[in-house]
């Protein structure tokens, strides 16, 4: 850890766990300055409680559950060729996004956009899916631009040009 005043190194000089609260409560100095300070370590388990609530959209606020986000992913992905160990793989990804905003409270249009942002990466289909329900599309145009997006991004250049028969 650096020491808050002049960034160098610290070092423990003691540790008191709080277990009602699974906290550590470090006291520090610093090895350069010898400025002293306590810091505060929340242990996370990764477990739903751990995790920061979430804000609906009508101003609810309800507990983060995974079992909930990976109900949402398999609606989405209903028959498609994506196993569950790339779910779970997906949730873990999810919450550790959740988890690096460093916010007690997430919105679930937050959450919606890591989600449509890893459904893109692996299953197309399965993105359309969820984001006609995500955005909630009033039209068939809103909804071919979002799938002529997805085409225009799967057929960019960057995939490299196709060769002709005649080329070698």
């Amino acid at each position: 850890m650096q020491c808050p005043e002049c960034g160098c190194k610290t070092k423990v000089l003691e540790t008191r766990y709080l277990s009602e609260t699974r906290h550590k409560r470090r006291r520090r100095v610093c090895t350069a300055c010898d400025k002293r300070f306590w810091t505060v370590e929340k242990v996370l388990t990764g477990d739903d409680k751990d995790m920061p609530s979430v804000c609906k959209r009508d101003g609810r606020r309800e507990p983060f559950t995974a079992q909930k986000l990976r109900r949402s992913l398999r609606l989405a992905l209903v028959k498609r060729t994506v196993k569950d160990d790339t779910v779970d793989a997906v949730v873990d990804k999810i919450k550790e996004r959740m988890i690096a905003t460093d916010d007690v409270e997430i919105t679930s249009k937050t959450i919606g956009t890591f989600v449509m942002s890893e459904l893109k990466r692996i299953d197309n289909v399965a993105y359309i899916r969820f984001a006609s329900v995500y955005h909630d599309f009033k039209d068939m145009g809103a909804f071919r631009s979002e799938i002529d997006q997805i085409t225009d991004t799967a057929a960019s250049p960057s995939q490299g040009r196709q060769l002709s028969l005649f080329e070698y």
